[in-house]
């Protein structure tokens, strides 16, 4: 249950994809533990009235706010303030279906879904870090310019199926370390040999994998 847009009454949402929690003993290292998301699709792929349209669109970003939300008050926070668990190296990571900054529907609903994980300011102790932010220059941080990120790209059928590029898949890593131990955030458009990965996986997925090295 979550007042999703601030009109005092709340919504109730319920997870489409359970998210998968998992503990990890690498050999010779310190045990950390994964969170693994897949969140509502905001995605609409069907033809509406355009009233009809927005309506969708707004209600798939309630559904993800409420589920980012729902992560970080009933988990995150805990697990992050809890003495048992305060010190443990975590990951939260998937398809988001989100990325940073608000778009229109967005702001309307004062939130976005990835930077509801991540956790505001005025808490910094539980604030996430972001693995593909820390891979960007140093004038893109200072600029907060994303635009060099995208996990997935997709026709556009608004825009006569113009493509867009959007940054949906995160690496998060909580900062509860003294040593950075996330690092060397990568997104893999190609295989080993060169050859993009959709040529010769078609179907595998619509979206580029993403990867980190994990140092505990």
């Amino acid at each position: 249950m979550v007042d999703t847009d601030n009109d005092d009454l709340k919504e109730q949402h319920r997870f489409d994809r359970r998210p998968l929690y998992a503990e990890i003993f690498p050999q010779g290292g310190k045990p950390f533990r994964i969170l693994g998301l897949h969140l509502k699709s905001k995605g609409i792929f069907e033809a509406y009235e355009w009233s009809k349209w927005w309506e969708k669109a707004d209600a798939n970003r309630k559904k993800i706010l409420a589920q980012a939300t729902q992560i970080r008050v009933k988990f995150l926070d805990p697990f992050l303030t809890d003495s048992t668990t305060s010190r443990i190296p975590l990951i939260v990571c998937g398809d988001i279906n989100d990325g940073p900054g608000l778009d229109a529907c967005e702001k309307r609903l004062f939130g976005s879904g990835v930077e509801r994980l991540m956790r505001m300011i005025w808490k910094p102790q539980l604030c996430l870090g972001n693995a593909l932010f820390d891979t960007l220059s140093a004038k893109d941080k200072e600029e907060v310019d994303f635009s060099s990120i995208y996990t997935t790209t997709f026709k556009d059928p608004i825009f006569n199926d113009t493509y867009q590029r959007e940054w949906i898949d995160h690496i998060l890593y909580s900062k509860n370390q003294i040593s950075e131990w996330v690092t060397g955030g990568q997104i893999h458009s190609k295989m080993p040999d060169g050859t993009p990965i959709y040529t010769r996986y078609k179907h595998a997925s619509d979206h580029f994998p993403i990867s980190v090295d994990i140092n505990t």
